[in-house]
């Protein structure tokens, strides 16, 4: 099981809090643990809204495809996970032991409320750990576009 604290000084979406603000929001945090192969879903009363990092393993994003199921995304430790998405069709899946870190919404505007300063460099994180994923995907699928044209004789 992995430790909060630890994971929450080693993500992009923390990195510029203080340990003493770090340390004060740590409490605030559940962990769920799954199993490789199992599905990352909470039910949507649990999600909406949730400030979710994953902790240690990592999560394969799918989408239906006409062949079954392709994968969209890999996210790793530190990366913030929409669980939300379900909704949206994509389904994520734990590759090996897997935990993610979770903080209700009301937790998380509750902070908004009382610790303004230190939320918004939550938020400046949580947009930069987006555009990682966001370059990471845009990497994926250029390398898979050169792949498809270079297979059909295109170079």
């Amino acid at each position: 099981m992995p430790n909060i604290i630890d994971t929450l000084h080693t993500s992009t979406i923390t990195e510029n809090l203080s340990d003493t603000d770090i340390d004060s929001i740590a409490g605030l945090f559940s962990i769920q643990a799954y199993q490789s192969g199992e599905a990352v879903v909470l039910s949507a009363n649990e999600t909406h809204g949730n400030l979710s990092i994953l902790a240690n393993g990592n999560i394969q994003v799918k989408i239906p495809c006409g062949l079954g199921e392709s994968t969209v995304c890999m996210l790793s430790p530190g990366d913030l996970v929409d669980l939300t998405a379900p909704a949206n069709n994509a389904n994520f899946y734990a590759l090996g032991e897997t935990n993610v870190l979770s903080m209700t919404q009301a937790q998380f505007d509750s902070l908004v409320h009382t610790h303004p300063t230190m939320m918004c460099q939550v938020v400046r994180g949580m947009m930069l750990n987006l555009q990682c994923i966001l370059r990471r995907m845009n990497r994926q699928i250029a390398d898979l576009s050169n792949y498809v044209y270079s297979m059909n004789g295109r170079n």
